[in-house]
Formats: C-alpha cells, sequence, structure tokens
C-alpha cells in the first residue's frame, strides 16, 4: 500500500510505502466523498486526509471538504503543467525539455517569501527551477516557470485554475504560481492533485528527495546569498539526484 504526505510546515513533498497522514493547519489528501470514512484520531491540523495513493480509499478524514488557504501547495499545480509541456510531442510549439535555459526576469528574481535566490539575468534550467521550486519552495522559482510557459504570472494562473476545472476540482482556486495570495482548496482535491501529479516519474522521484544537484549555483558569484545550513536546497547532494 503506498500513500502520500505532505506537511506545510516543511516545505516538502513526500512519497512512502505504507500509512501516510497529510495536514495543511489546513491538510491534504484524496478520493470521492463517503459518509463512512473513518474519522481520524486527534490531531492539531484542523483539515486532514489519509488515503491509499495507488487506490485512492480514504483511511480517515477531518472536515477534508473545507476550503482553506493552499500556501505552497499551490506549487503541485504548477509542476504539474511544467511537466506537462516536457511529455508534449517533439513538434508541439509548447512543448518544454527540462534542459531548456530560462533567463530570470528582474520581476521573478523579486518574488518574496522562501526562495531559491534568483538574480535577476540568472540563466537557470527547467530542471533547477523545478527543483528549486519543489525542494526549498521557491516562490521565485514558480513565478520565472510561470513567465515561461505563459509570459505573465496572471495568465499563468488562469492555466493553473483551467486545469484545475478539466481535473474536476471544483473548490480549488489559484492566485498566484506558488499558492500564495488569495489561493485556497480543500484537503480532498489537494489530494487528487497530488495523486495525479505522482504519476509523473519527475515529479515522483523529485517528491522522494531532500536534495538535488544545483547545477546553477556553481554559476553564481561568490556573494550570492544561499540557504542557511540544513537547508533541503544544498550544493553537495546527499542522494542521487533527480533526473
Amino acid at each position: 500500500m503506498k500513500a502520500i504526505l505532505w506537511c506545510r510546515t516543511l516545505r516538502k513533498f513526500r512519497s512512502a510505502t505504507g500509512l501516510v497522514s497529510a495536514c495543511l493547519v489546513g491538510g491534504a489528501w484524496v478520493a470521492p466523498a463517503d459518509s463512512l470514512e473513518p474519522p481520524l484520531p486527534t490531531i492539531t491540523a484542523s483539515k486532514a486526509i489519509v488515503v491509499d495513493r495507488d487506490t485512492g480509499l480514504v483511511l480517515g478524514a477531518k472536515a477534508p471538504d473545507a476550503t482553506n488557504a493552499t500556501k505552497s501547495t499551490g506549487k503541485i499545480m504548477t509542476a504539474l503543467l511544467t511537466l506537462e509541456r516536457t511529455r508534449l510531442p517533439v513538434d508541439d510549439p509548447e512543448r518544454l525539455s527540462l534542459n531548456d535555459t530560462v533567463t530570470i526576469s528582474a520581476y521573478a528574481a523579486g518574488t518574496g517569501g522562501s526562495r531559491m535566490e534568483l538574480g535577476t539575468n540568472d540563466q537557470v534550467s527547467l530542471r533547477d527551477l523545478l527543483h528549486g521550486m519543489m525542494l526549498p519552495s521557491g516562490n521565485d522559482a514558480a513565478v520565472a516557470i510561470a513567465e515561461l510557459i505563459s509570459g505573465s504570472e496572471s495568465d499563468f494562473v488562469s492555466v493553473m485554475n483551467e486545469r484545475a476545472l478539466e481535473l474536476g476540482l471544483t473548490h480549488t482556486h489559484f492566485a498566484h504560481p506558488a499558492g500564495s495570495g488569495l489561493s485556497w482548496s480543500t484537503a480532498r482535491e489537494l489530494a487528487n492533485l497530488a495523486r495525479f501529479a505522482l504519476q509523473d516519474p519527475f515529479f515522483a522521484r523529485t517528491n522522494h528527495s531532500t536534495t538535488a544537484t544545483n547545477s546553477w549555483a556553481a554559476t553564481r558569484a561568490p556573494t550570492a546569498s544561499r540557504p542557511a545550513p540544513g537547508a533541503l536546497w544544498t550544493d553537495t547532494p546527499s542522494t542521487q539526484p533527480p533526473t
């Protein structure tokens, strides 16, 4: 049995074999509603759900259909939209490659909150941007990806919401590529989104990692800011990097 875990306080996603829960101070995770869904033990999260990743069977739930701010879980949709474009046919003009080089705009570089510490005019691969968004929860990376795909943050947000409706996420709304602002969803719908995204091999591998090779960092000036010791984004990987 496989299940999924997300906890905003850790700013990372993780897949696991066995039972798992999800929290979102508001929460996260899974399948169709059922009046017989078992309750969870006493937990501090106000919304949560535990689900079998493979079958969607709900193993426990607490207010799974109540809305809550998405915060960084919105990056699941940004990653999904990016990876879907890398799977398009080679002759599709919208197709992207993980090896594509992205020039970082001043707007993306100036994005606040959690960051991968991008600078204006940095040349960064799409692969590194995805790592920087998914591991240290880089808001700047999310905005850079949005600009690459749609030309602007606002146009990308429209694509996020269109895809959400296509996936049946009718109680989900995104207002920012990083999930900030007036973005909301439910534990159940975030779980369904995560289960769908985990079908992508790159997403699943990165989700299971804590570090990745940061080829971009090697090109930065020595004075460039760096994450504090122990941060998830490191120059020297301690595990096999995703590919």
